[in-house]
């Protein structure tokens, strides 16, 4: 990964979802990309008050794949154990269908509903991850919210890490609510 750099990074004075002042907002973390996580104290929403910008974005992201854990044993089994969880909980809901995985990184995930008989579906922002996980799912590489998915729709839609990274993300819930099928 290039390094990131000051200039990579915005300041968000705002919720991105109800407007209201950021600077009241509850710390809750810094990610390993130095990105502030906070909760907004009016709607409850997570988000990156400190995130990256338009430039800072694709340096992170390109090539993510190669500087996570995923070739860590330990750190695997943990992350599948996570999936399994997250699984049986949306199973509750929706025991069957087609499912979009938005964020897919790698495939992983996508993998656990492949298993249990889903029809799956990815979308990626990283390169290096949409053309790993393209070579055993189907993976679109690009930007969801700005993606036209035609007529399929989808009974299941999977943001894992993602809502609180992205510039907009009224935006990308908008472009889920048009693709989600109604029952």
């Amino acid at each position: 990964m290039n390094k990131l750099l000051v200039s990579d990074f915005e300041i968000l004075d705002r919720c991105p979802w109800d407007n209201s002042p950021a600077k009241t907002a509850e710390f809750l973390y810094q990610d390993d990309m130095g990105c502030d996580v906070v909760r907004c104290p009016e709607c409850g929403i997570v988000y990156a008050k400190r995130r990256l910008n338009e430039n800072g974005l694709p340096k992170y992201w390109g090539d993510y794949l190669s500087r996570v854990h995923v070739h860590d044993p330990v750190t695997v089994d943990k992350r599948n154990k996570m999936y399994e969880i997250d699984y049986a909980f949306s199973h509750q809901y929706v025991s069957s269908g087609r499912v979009l995985d938005v964020g897919c990184g790698n495939g992983s995930f996508m993998g656990v509903y492949e298993r249990h008989g889903y029809d799956v579906y990815g979308v990626e922002y990283g390169k290096e991850a949409a053309d790993t996980a393209g070579k055993t799912h189907r993976v679109r590489y690009g930007v969801f919210d700005e993606m036209d998915f035609g007529d399929k729709r989808f009974d299941l839609i999977i943001f894992r890490g993602v809502l609180q990274y992205v510039p907009n993300p009224k935006s990308y819930l908008c472009k889920a609510v048009s693709i989600i099928n109604n029952n």
